[in-house]
């Protein structure tokens, strides 16, 4: 499976334990086809974006898709960690 993720910041701002950002996650993947006698690679496209709250040095859960044919999800997860 090809897979390709990019993730944009924007509004990044702290204040005491805690940092408020905009972040939006594009994730495109090719996987082989399901039926071997097709000849067609399957894609699939998750697009995300909002604004988050996040808690310093605790990871937490921003997105979440379940995929389509019921075998696994797919999860982003964040974790800031102040720089000294």
């Amino acid at each position: 499976m090809n897979s390709k993720i990019n993730f944009d910041i924007s509004h990044a701002e702290a204040n005491n334990s805690q940092i408020s950002l905009g972040i939006s996650a594009d994730i495109h993947s090719i996987a082989d086809a399901y039926n071997p006698r097709v000849n067609q690679p399957v894609m699939r496209n998750n697009r995300w974006s909002s604004a988050v709250l996040l808690p310093l040095g605790k990871s937490i859960f921003v997105f979440r898709s379940d995929s389509l044919d019921r075998k696994g999800a797919m999860q982003v997860t964040l974790t800031a960690t102040p720089i000294h």
